[in-house]
């Protein structure tokens, strides 16, 4: 029989009672939260149409107030009411922005909903009577459609009990795979359970490899649980790569952390107010039991010859952030593992679009020491990986671009699907292991470090040298380097000083034609500044060594400093929602003085360039406090003691924005256009050093009349007049697989499937229809693809696309090509959007492609007087490859990383040299080579006169 929870009264909670229920009115709403992972403190009746609500705090820790979970009844039909939640301790971003949303259960049904953007309403640093302190305002907007039963929460609650019904279900289901056992006891007699999952679970063999995986340490989490869920019940599966995964592995499974807590209906803490994930250095054997338990389980694996521990994962979950991303450590005893740690977020991305890259990091911080991650990293070898998995509690977005229009919400289904995600990740990795699989990957460690992390990193004295180093296949390349070679590198060797570094961030002035990027380095730089996918475009590029002769700068031109504004630059580590635009108002700049909270405005004396807005926009990236650098550099700068030279090192180059590789989109909402291109810093002249940075440039425009002319011209059309009394649809193009994933990197003849959406609550009033499609390769060459009927022009390259019955879909499947000598391709599309009401859109959606003259003319005529809305959109950037997929097991010609661990320090295919060490190596080769043809020629000569 399942094992039901040991509390049954929740102390703080409101129930029935405090309700005279026999003589309420209908329409006087009853509340009750005295039930399991309940939790409502106090209701204050304004009216029967609005309530302020006040949430229990922690149990012995009034300092967390989040979570909430409640019933109502007794409404009448149709009632609308207001929810005032008055006490939310923390600050979400995410409902700031409109990504988030709680939920609700409507009596008869099983299945929870989110409450709609529209429907909430989120305000912060709310007065109290205490002057001292500030809460956070929820307010939401319901209506009810009867008087029964429904039940609020701030995520979709998973019960102890529930947890315990699954549990014993699937023992007695699966009793030849899994096995459940009780390690410990909590504060309240409530199990600790251990879940081993593997074949032959009664016949284990002595050699064991274990993954060990937990979940809901702090009890607010729900889609750690829901993920956990998904795990075990994949795992448990018929499933083949399922089976697969239980022959090779043992899983070791803790799937609730903190019961206490969760039956109590916390948010964070345990019944004692404890945060059990900052316990983990020295847990208590009775105040932490669960956590002494999981640390003496996991050193127990660590210590055992027989056991290798492959991964210990600690599944979270997040309310600042959407999608769902991994957080690793920062290994100072190798610094190759830093790089295999790599290896499983890009597994997990691979398999799942709702995974972000550019959410996960890898740090150190000191406010994180005694969580699992940190602690049992120190306990586990150095080739066990520990990380934390955080899922979003509210949204992720398919293209990891944080864009609140992109946002789709999470469902339990989603939430379990991360949880099998983990399991495909570990086979995956697995099969990487074995050769079976190969991996690209495009990031090195160090951009996964947030700043402060990053310094600390370089302290260790660990910096990666991954792609940081000259890593040469000698015996493959070793008769294509001669002479010039060795004398290049030691004559321009003096040009290159390892200790030189960049000073602060980039100064990035934008105006419409030009971009002018600016670096500060504390020494004389003597590298390269070039546009990524330009290297040998003289007018996207600028060599500051003197000695070179084939990258020479003739660019002399200053731009317009009266017209031009700060663009914004972010050294590429993680995506900041770069797709994210945020109005700020403009100060003026009088008497040199700036506000430091303001974006920076480029001046020319005291006036200030308006673009014809009231509003200037600006990327938001969290920079406001950085130093303040403008035109010409003052002597000093004071912020946090950071003091300026007097003697500074600028290095500018000026970018043509129509003649170098940049692309440019349009916000239809927001009524505005950025450039985005990205810029290589190379301290070298030759090579990649490890001290060479990348920055992605961005540069936003508000929407003027004119248009800047470029190779890619996606500017807002000028709308016509039609009557649109709802909002626009909101319409993607994006690229993806044939198993529907989105894809970046390709090669020639793959199959791939251009999928156009546009989305609307009023599915029946619009109509699309796909036309005007170019494909670009970013260096001013485009071809028209699909004309402006919306007909294919050549189907071999991209047939006409196919409608779905509502119209408001469109997907065709084509084999990927590219551009000569150009590895990057770009799709861009316009759709028109036909109101269905106001004409008969039959007629040009889905287009009619027929081979007649005749009836293309009589179709032209009939379309030329229909009133449509233009949107134009771009895919992803595509990286196309001109060689095909090489067999799992051939060996590629060359790898980010390592194949085999175990053997790494054997025979180790690929040697790194220095820059000094690899010239000399050549330089000998060379000797030792001409030696050798000096001696056949000599005995052939004696030979001959012998």
């Amino acid at each position: 029989m399942a094992i039901t929870s040991t509390i049954k009264f929740i102390p703080g909670n409101i129930s029935e009672e405090n309700f005279d229920t026999t003589n309420m009115e209908p329409g006087s709403l009853i509340f009750n939260a005295q039930f399991e992972s309940g939790n409502l403190a106090r209701v204050d009746v304004i009216n029967k149409n609005e309530y302020d609500l006040f949430i229990r705090p922690d149990t012995y820790n009034d300092r967390q107030r989040l979570w909430f979970n409640f019933e109502v009844r007794n409404a009448m039909p149709n009632q609308k009411v207001i929810f005032n939640f008055r006490n939310l301790s923390k600050k979400n971003i995410l409902l700031k922005k409109g990504l988030a949303s709680p939920v609700v259960k409507e009596p008869g049904t099983n299945t929870w909903k989110r409450f709609k953007s529209s429907k909430l309403f989120y305000t912060e640093n709310i007065s109290t009577a205490n002057p001292n302190v500030t809460t956070n305002v929820l307010t939401v907007y319901y209506q009810f459609r009867n008087e029964n039963t429904y039940q609020f929460a701030y995520c979709i609650p998973y019960t102890y009990t529930k947890l315990q019904k699954y549990l014993f279900d699937n023992e007695l289901a699966f009793s030849t795979i899994f096995r459940k056992q009780v390690i410990g006891k909590t504060i309240y007699k409530n199990n600790l359970d251990l879940i081993t999952i593997t074949n032959n679970i009664n016949n284990v063999q002595k050699k064991q490899k274990i993954i060990f995986i937990t979940a809901r340490v702090h009890p607010g989490e729900t889609p750690s649980s829901y993920a956990m869920h998904g795990l075990i019940e994949f795992l448990c599966s018929n499933d083949c790569q399922a089976n697969e995964l239980r022959n090779n592995f043992v899983f070791k499974i803790i799937p609730m952390l903190n019961p206490d807590g969760v039956i109590l209906g916390n948010y964070r803490s345990d019944c004692l107010g404890q945060d059990l994930n900052r316990e983990y250095i020295e847990p208590s054997n009775w105040s932490s039991s669960t956590i002494y338990c999981v640390k003496n389980l996991v050193t127990q694996y660590a210590n055992d010859p027989n056991i290798e521990l492959q991964f210990c994962i600690d599944i979270h979950s997040h309310s600042q952030k959407t999608n769902s991303f991994c957080i690793g450590n920062i290994i100072s005893k190798d610094s190759k593992n830093c790089d295999y740690q790599l290896i499983f977020p890009y597994m997990m991305a691979e398999g799942s679009s709702e995974y972000s890259l550019s959410n996960t990091v890898f740090d150190m911080e000191d406010k994180k020491e005694g969580t699992f991650r940190r602690v049992l990293a120190s306990i586990v070898p150095d080739t066990c990986f520990v990380y934390t998995y955080e899922i979003s509690y509210f949204s992720y977005n398919e293209l990891d671009e944080g864009d609140a229009s992109g946002c789709i919400n999470y469902t339990q289904n989603d939430f379990e699907n991360c949880g099998k995600n983990i399991c495909m990740a570990i086979l995956r990795y697995n099969e990487y292991k074995s050769h079976k699989r190969n991996i690209n990957i495009d990031r090195s460690f160090e951009s996964f470090l947030s700043n402060r992390a990053l310094n600390d990193f370089k302290k260790l004295g660990r910096m990666n040298v991954r792609k940081k180093v000259i890593m040469v296949p000698i015996f493959k390349y070793f008769l294509l380097l001669f002479f010039p070679t060795v004398f290049g590198i030691i004559h321009h060797g003096n040009d290159f000083d390892l200790s030189n570094e960049i000073i602060g961030n980039p100064i990035i002035q934008c105006t419409p034609e030009k971009v002018k990027f600016s670096i500060e380095t504390s020494k004389p730089f003597h590298g390269r500044i070039y546009v990524k996918g330009e290297f040998n475009k003289k007018k996207c590029g600028r060599s500051f060594s003197t000695t070179d002769d084939i990258f020479e700068y003739n660019n002399k031109e200053e731009i317009d400093h009266e017209n031009s504004f700060i663009g914004t630059s972010k050294l590429l580590k993680k995506n900041h929602n770069y797709n994210k635009f945020e109005h700020q108002k403009i100060n003026n700049v009088r008497d040199n003085k700036m506000d430091m909270n303001e974006p920076i405005i480029f001046p020319k004396g005291s006036s200030i360039y308006y673009p014809n807005y009231e509003n200037y926009l600006i990327r938001s990236f969290g920079g406001a406090k950085e130093c303040p650098l403008i035109c010409p550099i003052c002597e000093k700068c004071n912020c946090k003691s950071r003091d300026r030279r007097s003697i500074s090192h600028w290095n500018d180059l000026i970018i043509p924005i129509n003649e170098c590789f940049s692309k440019r989109n349009s916000q239809i909402e927001t009524s505005s256009e950025t450039v985005t291109f990205t810029v290589i810093v190379t301290f070298h002249k030759n090579f990649i050093t490890k001290l060479d940075k990348s920055y992605q440039i961005i540069c936003a425009y508000p929407q003027i009349s004119k248009t800047v002319q470029t190779q890619i011209d996606v500017s807002a059309p000028v709308p016509k007049e039609v009557s649109i009394v709802v909002n626009p649809p909101k319409c993607l193009y994006s690229l993806k697989d044939i198993t529907h994933a989105l894809v970046r990197h390709v090669n020639i003849g793959d199959e791939i499937i251009h999928e156009w959406n546009c989305e609307s609550p009023n599915t029946d009033m619009y109509s699309m229809v796909v036309k005007n499609c170019y494909v670009e390769d970013g260096n001013g060459r485009r071809e028209l693809i699909i004309d402006e009927r919306g007909c294919s022009l050549d189907a071999n390259v991209l047939k006409t696309p196919i409608y779905s019955n509502n119209r408001m879909k469109a997907y065709v499947k084509s084999s990927v090509f590219k551009f000569p000598d150009r590895q990057y391709i770009d799709f861009q599309c316009s759709i028109s959007i036909c109101i269905n009401s106001e004409q008969d859109c039959s007629n040009i959606s889905p287009p009619k492609c027929g081979d007649s003259s005749i009836r293309y003319r009589r179709d032209l005529k009939n379309t030329s007087d229909f009133e449509t809305l233009d949107i134009h959109l771009h895919s992803q950037t595509l990286t196309v490859l001109e060689t095909k997929r090489q067999s799992n097991v051939e060996k590629e010609e060359y790898k980010f990383l390592p194949l085999n661990f175990s053997n790494m320090s054997l025979f180790p295919l690929e040697f790194c040299l220095s820059i000094l060490g690899f010239g000399i190596l050549i330089a000998s080769g060379t000797f030792i080579f001409t030696l050798l043809s000096m001696a056949i020629v000599i005995l052939k000569f004696f030979k001959y006169f012998i």
